[in-house]
């Protein structure tokens, strides 16, 4: 996943059966820099179907918790089961943090409160990027810390046959040591032998042999 830019262009799918909450999403980014490009869903289920087949890159999830008939927590739930390559933020009416901190167990990414005042609204343009920006930074810390693990891994393994080389040569050594100690006395016996049966052959070819 590349690192979030600041000019580069969002694309964030927002779910809520609130068509004035949809509109004060949209205008909430109307004039925002990066620019940001919104795919709207009403239903869970119909953005869940979407979601899973679509290669269209998202950089992030929005969805509303409260929704008719599968919730927003329900629909994260399902993407994270699938491994979803984007953060989950969930909005929750003002009074339910609770159920923003069940999300937070289940591993979404972040809440936002929806105010009655609907200042949250002047919050959506800097708090979403960040949560973006702070997703991409885990991967790719988590992506660090997996090739790290992958070398040591590999690191053990030359070690270990570092290791049996040695004691392999350490055993070779001591086998050599103990073939060439008789090797070496047969060697010098033979020798001996062999001069003693050249004098001997010199004896009796000079007829002294008695």
């Amino acid at each position: 996943m590349s690192t979030y830019n600041a000019e580069t262009p969002l694309h964030i799918v927002l779910v809520d059966d609130s068509e004035h909450d949809r509109v004060a999403f949209r205008r909430a980014f109307r004039k925002s820099r990066p620019s940001v490009t919104i795919t709207e869903y009403v239903r869970a289920e119909e953005a869940l179907e979407t979601l899973r087949e679509t290669t269209e890159h998202i950089d992030l999830v929005v969805t509303d918790y409260k929704l008719p008939g599968m919730s927003g927590l329900a629909l994260c739930e399902e993407l994270l089961a699938h491994q979803a390559p984007y953060p989950l933020v969930i909005l929750t009416g003002a009074g339910s943090e609770h159920l923003a901190v069940d999300a937070l167990k289940a591993g979404v990414n972040d809440y936002i409160v929806k105010d009655v005042g609907q200042g949250y609204l002047d919050l959506l343009p800097l708090v979403l990027p960040e949560v973006i920006q702070q997703y991409q930074d885990r991967i790719a810390r988590q992506q660090a810390e997996k090739e790290i693990r992958q070398m040591n891994k590999e690191l053990e393994q030359k070690l270990l046959l570092s290791q049996k080389m040695i004691a392999l040569g350490s055993l070779v050594a001591e086998m050599t040591h103990e073939v060439n100690t008789p090797l070496s006395t047969g060697i010098t016996g033979a020798s001996g032998l062999l001069e003693q049966i050249t004098q001997f052959e010199h004896t009796y070819s000079d007829g002294r042999m008695r």
